[in-house]
């Protein structure tokens, strides 16, 4: 919402986005890596493959918008995990399923690797939501992240 003088007053009006979707990163002959994150101070998610470059994951509006107004009182958590082991980090410290974290901690990373060669790699499926300052989910979304490393022989 802007203020009568026009300037924004963060937390009104605020939009969350939680897309969801499919991400997955292949690699011949070295480890393949899928990451998202949501990043906390620019309220927008970003998706890498090989820790390669990040490209920013729905840019219409996906987590916060404005982003002006992040990393505010959200919080967010993942839920619903299944498949194989995935690193999941707030801040750069090891996050658990379906405990709410505050963005003010920093980014929520979600990373999966395959380090193994042969077929098959490795999947995992799971949900975030976010909230406002400890009320209901704002929004949710269901995310799979895979990877898979094949060796030439």
């Amino acid at each position: 919402m802007l203020h009568p003088i026009g300037f924004w007053v963060p937390g009104e009006e605020d939009v969350v986005t939680v897309s969801g979707g499919s991400f997955s990163a292949f690699n011949q002959d070295a480890d393949a890596t899928q990451e998202i994150w949501f990043d906390a101070n620019d309220g927008n998610c970003y998706e890498s493959e090989n820790l390669g470059s990040a490209v920013q994951i729905n840019s219409a509006d996906d987590w916060l918008r404005p982003t002006s107004s992040a990393p505010g009182n959200y919080e967010t958590r993942y839920t619903n995990h299944t498949g194989d082991s995935m690193t999941v980090t707030i801040g750069g410290s090891a996050a658990s399923e379906d405990t709410w974290y505050n963005f003010a901690n920093g980014d929520f990373l979600f990373k999966i690797t395959d380090s193994s060669p042969g077929f098959g790699g490795n999947s995992a499926t799971f949900t975030v939501e976010i909230r406002l300052d400890g009320g209901p989910p704002s929004d949710s979304g269901s995310y799979t992240i895979s990877a898979d490393r094949e060796d030439t022989v």
